[in-house]
């Protein structure tokens, strides 16, 4: 690993994932934060404590981002600088979610060279959204010097917020959230629980839950249910995920170890 590249624990999408996150944030900016982008009091946070309770409306903000360097990309290493600041200054805001919007998604925005449109959604801590977003920004200018600047504009159609942590999105379940925290304790059976809830061609996400499930469980039918799962849904991963799955359940298992003090 580079002085250049982050690892850390990532805790998005539809159904968590404890993965790998690689930043390499510097090869295109040189922006002088290299810490991981999600600390551990973000990871902690997510895993142990946060429970959603906004709407994903009460949460978003649109902004446009006005750059005269057309050709660079900024949707990762403004999400990561976003991120950074949460993780380092405000952890119970959780997280953080930076989408491009395009002209599908807003009724009308007009196509400016040099200016894009994003959504930004705040995981918790919504009611200081306007202060939150404020802070963002001056750390990503800070962090991004001389790119782009930021204008912040009114939401001018749905918001998008893809994902689980918005009690108004499809897929919010109140039992994942209750069977992620009992899980992130070390408890065999919320595994189970993950593993059940997943997505019938999420193999990745059965397989993982099942391989923790065998983990935690004491012997039992049980544990030898989830160890049935784990290979019958092996079978249908990717082959570079059969080859990183071992790695994958145990950098878990230490998560879940440290969290608990172990």
């Amino acid at each position: 690993m580079t002085s250049k590249q982050k690892y850390g624990i990532l805790l998005i999408g539809t159904v968590m994932i404890m993965g790998i996150a690689v930043v390499k944030f510097r090869d295109v900016f040189d922006a002088p934060d290299t810490r991981f982008v999600y600390s551990e009091e973000v990871n902690r946070y997510m895993a142990l404590e946060f429970i959603p309770k906004y709407k994903a409306a009460d949460c978003a903000i649109h902004f446009n981002l006005h750059t005269q360097k057309t050709g660079k990309q900024f949707d990762v290493p403004l999400e990561y600088a976003f991120q950074r600041y949460i993780s380092y200054n405000d952890h119970t805001v959780g997280m953080v979610i930076v989408r491009r919007l395009f002209f599908s998604d807003v009724s009308e925005h007009p196509k400016t060279d040099g200016i894009v449109l994003y959504e930004a959604v705040l995981a918790d801590q919504c009611w200081r959204r306007d202060e939150i977003f404020q802070e963002m920004v001056s750390y990503a200018l800070d962090q991004i010097k001389d790119e782009f600047t930021i204008e912040r504009v009114p939401i001018d159609g749905p918001v998008v917020a893809l994902g689980n942590m918005w009690i108004d999105r499809p897929d919010y379940d109140p039992k994942y959230w209750t069977a992620l925290h009992k899980a992130m304790r070390g408890d065999g059976e919320a595994y189970m629980a993950l593993a059940d809830l997943a997505k019938p061609d999420d193999f990745h996400t059965k397989h993982l839950m099942s391989a923790l499930a065998e983990h935690f469980l004491p012997e039992g039918p049980l544990k030898e249910s989830a160890r049935q799962g784990k290979e019958a849904a092996f079978i249908d991963l990717f082959p570079e995920q059969q080859a990183r799955a071992d790695d994958v359940v145990q950098h878990w298992i230490e998560g879940v170890q440290r969290y608990n003090g172990k």
